[in-house]
């Protein structure tokens, strides 16, 4: 819808239900010397990008849901520290758990912190919202992720 929003608005209509969801699953086989670190070293690199906005932008999605700081309630995450100047009006659900909690109770975690809800964010990342284009290869030894 951003790279071509007139034409979009008027030939396209998008839905609000969810009509199906797909999970991901990594899988490696238990004999693989070093199976359990490679599992562990990936788990660790998505939970880096989930946090640091870089998962919502391979996505090319404009924020998350997920717990990225492990308490067992989920956080708002986009990529960058500018998030736009209106709460966010649709979120990606990373794990599919439902309901959504309200506007007023969303957690957003920006920068490091955690505000809950839109208000307690401070207005100096609510400017207009970075691109989702990550400027660096997020990685590790067992494998690199390129963009």
């Amino acid at each position: 819808m951003t790279d071509q929003p007139d034409e979009t608005s008027a030939n396209l209509e998008i839905g609000t239900r969810l009509l199906g969801r797909r999970t991901l699953h990594f899988v490696i086989r238990r004999d693989v010397p070093g199976a359990r670190g490679i599992i562990d070293a990936f788990n660790t690199e998505i939970q880096g990008m989930l946090a640091d906005g870089t998962y919502a932008a391979v996505l090319q999605v404009g924020w998350i849901k997920a717990d990225i700081d492990g308490d067992g309630l989920d956080e708002l995450v986009t990529l960058g520290d500018r998030i736009g100047q209106v709460p966010p009006g649709s979120v990606y659900d990373v794990f599919g758990k439902e309901p959504e909690a309200p506007p007023e109770e969303q957690r957003i975690f920006i920068a490091g912190d955690i505000y809950k809800g839109w208000d307690a964010v401070p207005d100096r990342y609510k400017g207009p919202s970075e691109p989702m284009q990550p400027t660096y290869n997020y990685g590790t030894t067992l494998f690199t992720l390129k963009f």
